[in-house]
Protein backbone atom coordinates (compact mmCIF):
# COMPACT_ATOMS: atom_id res chain seq x y z
CA UNK A 1 0.00 0.00 0.00
CA UNK A 2 0.75 3.74 -0.24
CA UNK A 3 2.63 5.42 3.18
CA UNK A 4 -0.26 7.35 5.08
CA UNK A 5 1.07 10.72 3.76
CA UNK A 6 0.61 9.53 0.48
CA UNK A 7 -2.97 10.84 -1.25
CA UNK A 8 -4.04 9.82 -4.48
CA UNK A 9 -3.74 12.50 -7.01
CA UNK A 10 -7.05 13.36 -8.13
CA UNK A 11 -7.54 14.12 -4.66
CA UNK A 12 -4.11 16.04 -4.07
CA UNK A 13 -4.86 17.77 -7.49
CA UNK A 14 -8.57 18.38 -6.25
CA UNK A 15 -7.19 20.38 -3.20
CA UNK A 16 -4.70 21.67 -5.19
CA UNK A 17 -6.83 22.75 -7.94
CA UNK A 18 -9.82 24.12 -5.64
CA UNK A 19 -8.69 27.50 -5.05
CA UNK A 20 -7.96 28.21 -9.16
CA UNK A 21 -11.25 26.20 -9.80
CA UNK A 22 -13.13 28.76 -7.21
CA UNK A 23 -10.72 31.49 -9.60
CA UNK A 24 -12.12 30.53 -12.58
CA UNK A 25 -15.83 29.97 -11.16
CA UNK A 26 -15.91 33.90 -9.75
CA UNK A 27 -14.21 34.55 -13.01
CA UNK A 28 -16.46 32.96 -15.31
CA UNK A 29 -19.61 34.66 -13.09
CA UNK A 30 -18.01 37.81 -13.38
CA UNK A 31 -17.67 37.72 -17.28
CA UNK A 32 -21.03 36.26 -17.02
CA UNK A 33 -22.35 39.23 -14.87
CA UNK A 34 -20.30 41.39 -16.77
CA UNK A 35 -21.87 40.45 -19.91
CA UNK A 36 -25.11 40.61 -18.40
CA UNK A 37 -24.46 44.31 -17.71
CA UNK A 38 -23.05 45.54 -21.08
CA UNK A 39 -26.54 44.01 -22.49
CA UNK A 40 -28.35 45.76 -20.05
CA UNK A 41 -26.28 49.21 -21.05
CA UNK A 42 -26.65 48.34 -24.85
CA UNK A 43 -30.52 47.68 -23.78
CA UNK A 44 -30.15 51.01 -22.07
CA UNK A 45 -28.76 52.51 -24.75
CA UNK A 46 -30.94 52.10 -27.13
CA UNK A 47 -33.98 52.60 -24.82
CA UNK A 48 -32.55 56.61 -24.22
CA UNK A 49 -32.29 56.77 -27.80
CA UNK A 50 -35.43 55.93 -28.87
CA UNK A 51 -36.66 58.15 -25.77
CA UNK A 52 -34.63 60.94 -27.40
CA UNK A 53 -36.06 60.22 -30.74
CA UNK A 54 -39.32 60.49 -29.01
CA UNK A 55 -38.92 63.95 -26.92
CA UNK A 56 -37.69 65.22 -30.06
CA UNK A 57 -40.41 64.13 -32.52
CA UNK A 58 -42.42 65.72 -29.22
CA UNK A 59 -40.65 68.89 -29.22
CA UNK A 60 -41.17 69.16 -33.00
CA UNK A 61 -45.57 68.19 -32.59
CA UNK A 62 -45.14 71.22 -29.42
CA UNK A 63 -43.45 73.62 -31.94
CA UNK A 64 -45.91 72.91 -35.18
CA UNK A 65 -49.06 72.97 -32.12
CA UNK A 66 -47.74 76.69 -31.25
CA UNK A 67 -47.36 77.73 -34.65
CA UNK A 68 -51.52 76.70 -35.14
CA UNK A 69 -52.29 78.52 -32.42
CA UNK A 70 -50.52 81.62 -33.52
CA UNK A 71 -52.08 81.23 -36.70
CA UNK A 72 -55.78 80.38 -35.80
CA UNK A 73 -55.26 83.59 -33.61
CA UNK A 74 -54.25 85.65 -36.34
CA UNK A 75 -56.89 84.07 -38.33
CA UNK A 76 -59.45 84.90 -35.78
CA UNK A 77 -58.48 88.69 -35.80
CA UNK A 78 -59.19 88.21 -39.58
CA UNK A 79 -62.37 87.13 -38.66
CA UNK A 80 -62.96 90.25 -36.91
CA UNK A 81 -62.32 92.17 -39.27
CA UNK A 82 -64.25 90.77 -41.64
CA UNK A 83 -67.74 90.25 -39.37
CA UNK A 84 -67.29 93.38 -37.17
CA UNK A 85 -65.47 96.42 -38.39
CA UNK A 86 -67.88 98.99 -39.94
CA UNK A 87 -65.12 100.17 -42.01
CA UNK A 88 -65.32 96.60 -44.05
CA UNK A 89 -68.42 96.88 -44.78
CA UNK A 90 -69.51 94.08 -47.33
CA UNK A 91 -66.58 94.49 -49.53
CA UNK A 92 -65.52 90.97 -50.73
CA UNK A 93 -62.15 89.93 -49.90
CA UNK A 94 -59.63 86.91 -50.66
CA UNK A 95 -57.28 85.92 -47.45
CA UNK A 96 -53.73 85.54 -48.46
CA UNK A 97 -50.70 84.74 -46.71
CA UNK A 98 -47.34 87.03 -46.52
CA UNK A 99 -45.17 84.45 -48.15
CA UNK A 100 -42.07 86.44 -49.15
CA UNK A 101 -40.19 89.90 -47.79
CA UNK A 102 -37.06 91.39 -48.60
CA UNK A 103 -34.87 91.19 -45.00
CA UNK A 104 -32.87 94.40 -46.99
CA UNK A 105 -35.91 96.20 -47.10
CA UNK A 106 -38.45 94.50 -44.20
CA UNK A 107 -41.11 97.79 -44.59
CA UNK A 108 -41.05 97.74 -48.23
CA UNK A 109 -43.12 95.62 -49.81
CA UNK A 110 -44.09 91.92 -49.28
CA UNK A 111 -45.41 89.02 -51.57
CA UNK A 112 -48.82 87.06 -51.07
CA UNK A 113 -49.93 83.81 -52.39
CA UNK A 114 -52.78 84.72 -54.12
CA UNK A 115 -52.73 86.46 -56.96
CA UNK A 116 -54.68 87.28 -60.94
CA UNK A 117 -56.33 83.74 -60.87
CA UNK A 118 -58.04 84.59 -57.12
CA UNK A 119 -59.22 88.40 -58.80
CA UNK A 120 -56.00 90.19 -57.31
CA UNK A 121 -55.47 92.89 -59.05
CA UNK A 122 -52.73 96.30 -59.07
CA UNK A 123 -54.10 99.40 -56.70
CA UNK A 124 -56.20 96.73 -54.74
CA UNK A 125 -56.19 97.31 -50.85
CA UNK A 126 -54.53 95.04 -48.48
CA UNK A 127 -55.70 95.39 -44.70
CA UNK A 128 -54.43 93.12 -41.62
CA UNK A 129 -55.19 93.18 -38.28
CA UNK A 130 -55.56 96.32 -37.04
CA UNK A 131 -56.08 98.22 -40.52
CA UNK A 132 -54.41 99.17 -43.77
CA UNK A 133 -51.88 97.51 -44.79
CA UNK A 134 -51.04 98.69 -48.47
CA UNK A 135 -51.70 98.25 -51.99
CA UNK A 136 -51.12 95.92 -54.35
CA UNK A 137 -48.66 96.97 -57.41
CA UNK A 138 -47.78 94.00 -59.32
CA UNK A 139 -49.47 90.00 -60.11
CA UNK A 140 -48.76 87.24 -61.71
CA UNK A 141 -51.05 83.87 -61.74
CA UNK A 142 -50.23 83.33 -58.15
CA UNK A 143 -48.45 85.49 -56.01
CA UNK A 144 -49.11 89.67 -55.76
CA UNK A 145 -46.38 91.93 -54.38
CA UNK A 146 -48.08 94.59 -52.09
CA UNK A 147 -46.39 98.26 -51.34
CA UNK A 148 -46.36 98.98 -47.72
CA UNK A 149 -47.70 101.73 -45.66
CA UNK A 150 -44.41 101.84 -44.69
CA UNK A 151 -42.43 102.49 -47.57
CA UNK A 152 -41.56 105.64 -47.99
CA UNK A 153 -43.21 106.13 -51.89
CA UNK A 154 -46.65 104.56 -50.69
CA UNK A 155 -47.90 108.10 -50.19
CA UNK A 156 -51.36 107.23 -49.06
CA UNK A 157 -54.43 110.01 -48.98
CA UNK A 158 -55.55 110.47 -45.57
CA UNK A 159 -57.76 112.79 -42.89
CA UNK A 160 -58.45 112.78 -39.19
CA UNK A 161 -61.47 110.88 -38.09
CA UNK A 162 -62.19 113.16 -35.03
CA UNK A 163 -65.58 114.85 -35.43
CA UNK A 164 -65.01 118.47 -36.12
CA UNK A 165 -61.54 118.17 -37.98
CA UNK A 166 -61.62 115.98 -40.91
CA UNK A 167 -58.87 118.00 -41.41
CA UNK A 168 -56.82 115.98 -44.52
CA UNK A 169 -53.51 114.98 -45.44
CA UNK A 170 -50.80 112.99 -47.23
CA UNK A 171 -48.86 109.56 -45.09
CA UNK A 172 -45.59 108.53 -45.83
CA UNK A 173 -43.48 105.73 -44.53
CA UNK A 174 -40.26 106.04 -43.08
CA UNK A 175 -37.06 104.37 -44.57
CA UNK A 176 -36.24 101.54 -42.51
CA UNK A 177 -39.27 101.77 -39.92
CA UNK A 178 -41.94 100.31 -39.36
CA UNK A 179 -43.00 102.00 -35.90
CA UNK A 180 -43.65 105.53 -37.51
CA UNK A 181 -45.21 107.08 -40.28
CA UNK A 182 -45.14 110.69 -41.31
CA UNK A 183 -48.33 112.43 -42.34
CA UNK A 184 -48.52 115.76 -44.29
CA UNK A 185 -51.13 118.17 -43.95
CA UNK A 186 -52.21 120.42 -46.43
CA UNK A 187 -52.68 123.40 -44.09
CA UNK A 188 -50.50 124.98 -41.47
CA UNK A 189 -53.69 125.20 -39.40
CA UNK A 190 -54.88 121.72 -39.50
CA UNK A 191 -56.87 120.76 -36.89
CA UNK A 192 -55.23 117.86 -35.46
CA UNK A 193 -53.86 116.72 -31.61
CA UNK A 194 -52.31 113.93 -30.28
CA UNK A 195 -54.50 110.71 -29.85
CA UNK A 196 -56.74 111.80 -33.05
CA UNK A 197 -56.98 108.34 -35.11
CA UNK A 198 -55.96 108.54 -39.04
CA UNK A 199 -57.89 106.76 -41.82
CA UNK A 200 -57.57 106.54 -45.44
CA UNK A 201 -59.33 109.14 -47.38
CA UNK A 202 -61.17 109.76 -50.85
CA UNK A 203 -57.89 111.01 -51.86
CA UNK A 204 -56.40 107.56 -51.75
CA UNK A 205 -57.31 106.99 -55.47
CA UNK A 206 -58.76 102.65 -55.45
CA UNK A 207 -58.18 102.72 -52.11
CA UNK A 208 -61.42 103.06 -50.11
CA UNK A 209 -61.71 106.04 -46.93
CA UNK A 210 -62.22 105.27 -43.59
CA UNK A 211 -59.46 102.33 -43.40
CA UNK A 212 -57.48 102.60 -40.16
CA UNK A 213 -54.09 103.90 -40.18
CA UNK A 214 -52.45 104.92 -37.03
CA UNK A 215 -52.80 107.26 -34.03
CA UNK A 216 -51.40 110.98 -34.00
CA UNK A 217 -48.40 110.85 -31.31
CA UNK A 218 -46.87 113.75 -32.06
CA UNK A 219 -47.95 117.13 -33.90
CA UNK A 220 -45.14 119.66 -35.41
CA UNK A 221 -44.95 122.56 -37.78
CA UNK A 222 -42.88 122.23 -40.64
CA UNK A 223 -40.17 124.88 -40.12
CA UNK A 224 -39.32 124.97 -44.37
CA UNK A 225 -42.78 125.29 -45.43
CA UNK A 226 -46.36 126.29 -44.56
CA UNK A 227 -48.10 122.62 -43.36
CA UNK A 228 -48.28 120.93 -40.24
CA UNK A 229 -46.80 117.39 -39.84
CA UNK A 230 -47.65 114.76 -37.38
CA UNK A 231 -46.09 111.40 -36.57
CA UNK A 232 -48.42 108.53 -36.86
CA UNK A 233 -47.84 105.20 -34.97
CA UNK A 234 -49.94 102.63 -37.14
CA UNK A 235 -52.30 100.26 -36.23
CA UNK A 236 -50.75 97.19 -38.28
CA UNK A 237 -47.98 95.17 -36.50
CA UNK A 238 -45.33 95.38 -39.85
CA UNK A 239 -42.67 93.63 -37.96
CA UNK A 240 -45.29 90.50 -38.37
CA UNK A 241 -47.09 90.54 -40.97
CA UNK A 242 -48.49 87.01 -41.87
CA UNK A 243 -51.95 86.80 -43.17
CA UNK A 244 -54.04 89.49 -44.83
CA UNK A 245 -57.28 90.29 -46.69
CA UNK A 246 -57.21 92.25 -50.67
CA UNK A 247 -59.94 94.17 -50.70
CA UNK A 248 -61.95 93.60 -54.47
CA UNK A 249 -64.32 95.84 -56.09
CA UNK A 250 -67.76 95.39 -55.23
CA UNK A 251 -69.34 92.68 -57.92
CA UNK A 252 -71.35 93.98 -60.47
CA UNK A 253 -74.73 95.42 -59.29
CA UNK A 254 -73.54 95.60 -56.08
CA UNK A 255 -72.31 99.10 -55.69
CA UNK A 256 -69.73 101.13 -54.73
Amino acid sequence: GLPEWAVPVSGAAQRILAPLERAVSLAAGALRDAGGFVVRVANLSRENAALARRAESVALLEAELEELRQENARLRELLDLREHRVWLGEARVVAARVIARNPDHWFATAVLNKGAREGVAPGMAVVAAGGLAGRVIAVTPHTATVLLLTDPQSGVGARVQREGSRAEGVVLGQAGRGDLLLMRFFQREADVRRGDRIVSSDLSGQLPAGIPVGVVSEVFDDRQGPVRHAWVRPQVAFDHLDEVLVLLPPAPGQGG
